[in-house]
């Protein structure tokens, strides 16, 4: 190994220590390890037919116990934003295990746009170790809902489209 200023030589050893051959077993496990497995499903809580929600179960496994937090958006098919999800859960630090992300049904009635939707940066990470996270940029494409499916924000039912507000625009 040589040890160099600019040009100037500082130091050399001519020998070098090489670590013995370790496992990766050998070390902690990290924080979280996303397993692939995700399972999609609306929530009809009200029984009226419509979807409030569309849930995302995200399977992960914890390298320890402790509060895991997970983040995401959701696209429509045609890859337009229709918003976000945080949630947050207490985990045991073993075997496989799961997160939802609980994303608003009036916000997929409102976007107008069909799926399969895609669950799109992704992140999970342990709250106590927030710079050792997991990360997927594209995670998880849901089954082919339409967006009347989902209950629109003002109460009502599905309908057509975005929900529009007109304002009057008065001159003096």
């Amino acid at each position: 190994m040589a040890l160099f200023n600019p040009s100037l030589l500082l130091d050399f050893l001519p020998l070098t220590y090489t670590t013995p051959a370790y496992n990766y077993t050998d070390f902690a496990p990290p924080p979280v390890t996303l397993t692939g497995s995700y399972q999609d499903h609306g929530v009809d809580a009200n029984g009226n037919g419509l979807y409030e929600a569309l849930n995302i179960n995200i399977g992960l496994t914890p390298g320890e116990a402790g509060l895991f937090i997970a983040s995401g958006r959701l696209l429509d098919s045609a890859g337009r934003e229709i918003g976000w999800a945080t949630s947050q859960k207490e985990l045991a630090g073993s075997g496989g295990q799961t997160v939802t992300l609980s994303f608003s049904g009036g916000q997929i009635w409102a976007g107008g746009g069909d799926g399969p939707f895609t669950l799109a940066d992704l992140l999970v990470y342990h709250s106590g170790v927030p710079d050792q996270d997991a990360f997927l940029s594209t995670a998880h494409t849901t089954a082919g809902y339409s967006h009347l499916k989902f209950e629109g924000s003002a109460g009502g039912g599905g309908g057509g489209g975005s929900q529009r507000i007109y304002l009057p625009f008065i001159i003096k």
